[in-house]
């Protein structure tokens, strides 16, 4: 079943998040989607990133994850994604 395009920017985010405990790699591709219409968006790096981790690409999550935590030094889901793949 297709997905419907999304309304928003934030319709987007909130689709791609959900993705990421059903189909990681398909939360990975909406991710990339956002991110080619709003560039360095932190909330679809952030989706890549969680993404990757999911799918066991903790090498190319950190590299994703480290620049946008030092970027966000209070985001606690960012810091918790990037220790997670850290500890893998």
């Amino acid at each position: 079943m297709a997905e419907a395009p999304a309304n928003s920017l934030s319709e987007a985010i909130t689709r791609a998040s959900e993705l990421l405990a059903t189909d990681p790699a398909l939360a990975e591709r909406q991710a990339k989607a956002i991110l080619e219409v709003v560039p360095a968006d932190p909330r679809a790096v952030l989706i890549l990133g969680a993404a990757r981790r999911r799918q066991g690409d903790f090498a190319t999550a950190r590299t994703i994850l480290a620049p946008l935590a030092r970027a966000y030094p209070r985001a606690a889901h960012t810091h918790y994604e990037l220790g997670v793949a850290l500890g893998a």
